[in-house]
């Protein structure tokens, strides 16, 4: 029987292969936690170190999300990426809004001084859903059409700006600046982050990748973003950053104040990044729509199917404009970054519990067995002389041969059988046949789970008061940050993750399993939970109330579909089942059955 792969395992070694798909939802959110955070508070020096540390932080986060509670996980990440849509054109709209300022051209200065920042903004979310229930993004229409317009106005702005006087442009320009700079700096952090985000390096990224380690690729973007804000930085003729270049070396290479055409042209980008950065963060969001209506567990099929007129997730869409669209006309924009950095901790805070609690469980627990037929026991065989397999029930391996233990067919023979076509097709095929309801209409039985008394020795006592222990050290830890607020602790503790972030991501992240079991240490964990409930008390004081009204809807919607999938599975004929079919792709089936849960191994009969 070889060995199954446990969950904290599975993570890392998911992290090779996820870096570029998860690049365009953590850039622009590292961006979102720091920036108004820190700026507004202490200093513009905390944004430069934070902001590449709270990056690295959110991707490790996001990697290693929550997975048994997937269901909430994923309704929370709804939350989070709508958060994302409506601030990303909060500050598109709010970027093109200042650099129009002093750009000379009456028309442009004349609509967008009357037009205010929620109704701006909501022009742009509306602009977007329209091209995506047109189903311009699956063709690259999209990203070409939002290209060229965003260089189109980019061009005018620009065009008119340097037909004026340089001392006239700058003037006007400080003008604009004086009321919040900080928001301009927030913006350049977002903007860039998603520019990074987008594809446009990622030609770059492929080809560091190809060469080195993951470590590098995370540096190059951190150093791209630290350069861009630090020239952003540099920008602003005021006297606090006049003090930060001189005593900061490396800003002075970035320092340019005389040369506005420079500032200009990081407005470009800036412009440009957002306006590329939409169509990912919307395309996320429909695809965690989807995969929640998938299920019917909170959101109806409906929102998972395709529009016969649109060939597109049209009620996706419009559901993820209409959040959207409520959240960008009653909450600014610090609000939703409050509650985009929010949901990352506490996805890390029950990633690292969940991780701490089921190492203290396992000195206690054994596996729990479901015997499907009463003529097959453990180490023996059928009457009929047919062999059996175990398979693993934890739903993270569903679709991974490596779970489907003790057969005794050839894997070479099918060499398809672990890909999710093979198990798609497999199920599909056997759905009349095979049908798992709450209560099995044969013999089985359920082998009650035994509750071992743990043998202590000096490797493992210390998981018996972990669990204790971290919760001690995380109440401790955040009643102290909350009482005294200090922005040179909360810089420290940000720093401190981040330090923790790149050491574990210098790891070696392929696994020799052989015979054995590789897991984090548990200092990690318990380290990473306390950083995360340190940065979580000072966000959820600012919006505690956003987060339970979501929490309550999402109950609403879980017992509602609750009540109706009851209806209809009384409604269901029970079939019984005859014989397991000849191919060990069902196994998917079984083991993704949330009416079995609690179980850890399945002993069915094969031919």
């Amino acid at each position: 029987m070889t060995n199954i792969l446990t969950m904290n395992c599975t993570a890392w070694l998911e992290v090779r292969k996820k870096v570029l798909t998860r690049l365009s939802t953590c850039l622009p959110l590292g961006a979102l936690v720091v920036v108004p955070f820190l700026t507004e508070n202490y200093g513009s020096i905390y944004v430069l170190m934070a902001l590449p540390i709270t990056t690295l932080t959110s991707y490790f986060i996001d990697v290693c999300g929550v997975r048994k509670s997937k269901i909430i996980n994923d309704w929370f990440c709804l939350l989070l990426r709508v958060c994302l849509l409506s601030a990303s054109s909060q500050a598109l709209s709010l970027a093109v809004k200042t650099m129009s300022h002093g750009s000379g051209l009456d028309i442009l200065e004349r609509l967008f001084r009357h037009s205010t920042l929620p109704v701006m903004s909501s022009f742009v979310i509306l602009l977007v859903a329209i091209m995506f229930v047109l189903g311009l993004d699956r063709s690259g229409l999209l990203r070409q059409l939002i290209t060229m317009s965003t260089l189109g106005v980019i061009f005018l702005l620009l065009y008119f700006s340097i037909k004026l006087n340089d001392s006239s442009f700058v003037d006007r320009k400080k003008q604009a600046l004086e009321d919040g700079w900080s928001q301009i700096i927030f913006i350049a952090g977002v903007l860039v982050c998603s520019f990074s985000g987008t594809g446009l390096v990622k030609g770059q990224i492929e080809s560091v990748r190809k060469y080195s380690e993951i470590t590098i690729t995370v540096l190059l973007l951190c150093l791209i973003m630290y350069s861009a804000v630090a020239t952003c930085l540099c920008m602003l003729d005021t006297n606090s950053m006049i003090s930060v270049v001189d005593e900061v070396p490396l800003l002075k290479l970035f320092n340019h104040r005389q040369m506005w055409r420079t500032e200009v042209i990081i407005y470009c980008l800036m412009v440009t990044g957002l306006s590329l950065s939409l169509p990912e963060i919307m395309s996320s969001a429909v695809s965690s729509v989807v995969g929640l209506a998938s299920h019917a567990c909170v959101i109806p099929v409906l929102f998972a199917r395709e529009s016969i007129f649109t060939s597109t997730h049209l009620h996706a869409i419009v559901l993820i404009s209409c959040t959207a669209l409520v959240l960008n006309i009653f909450c600014p924009y610090d609000q939703l970054i409050f509650v985009a950095s929010s949901i990352v901790l506490l996805n890390s805070i029950v990633s690292s519990g969940y991780l701490i609690c089921g190492q203290y469980m396992s000195l206690y627990r054994s596996t729990s067995v479901f015997i499907i037929s009463d003529r097959v026991k453990l180490g023996g065989a059928t009457k009929t002389g047919h062999q059996y397999q175990t398979l693993s029930m934890n739903p993270v391996h569903s679709t991974s041969t490596e779970n489907l233990v003790g057969s005794s067919t050839n894997q070479d023979e099918d060499s398809g059988q672990g890909s999710d076509t093979d198990i798609d097709a497999a199920v599909e095929e056997f759905r009349d046949q095979v049908m798992i309801v709450k209560e099995l209409p044969m013999k089985g039985k359920v082998k009650p789970e035994a509750w071992k008394s743990p043998v202590l020795t000096g490797e493992n006592v210390y998981l018996k008061f972990l669990p204790l222990g971290a919760l001690i050290l995380c109440l401790v830890a955040a009643g102290i940050f909350m009482f005294h607020q200090t922005y040179t602790l909360l810089s420290l503790v940000l720093f401190s993750e981040g330090c923790l972030t790149c050491l574990l991501l210098t790891q070696p992240i392929e696994y020799q399993l052989e015979g054995e079991n590789k897991s984090l240490p548990q200092w990690v964990l318990v380290l990473s939970s306390t950083l995360s409930v340190i940065l979580l008390s000072q966000l959820v004081l600012h919006v505690w109330y956003i987060l339970c009204i979501w929490t309550m809807i999402g109950l609403f919607l879980y017992w509602r579909m609750k009540q109706k999938s009851s209806k209809q599975f009384q409604k269901r004929q029970r079939v019984r089942l005859e014989s397991i079919p000849d191919h060990q792709v069902i196994a998917s089936y079984l083991t993704a059955n949330s009416a079995m849960g609690g179980i850890d191994e399945v002993i069915i009969a094969t031919k």
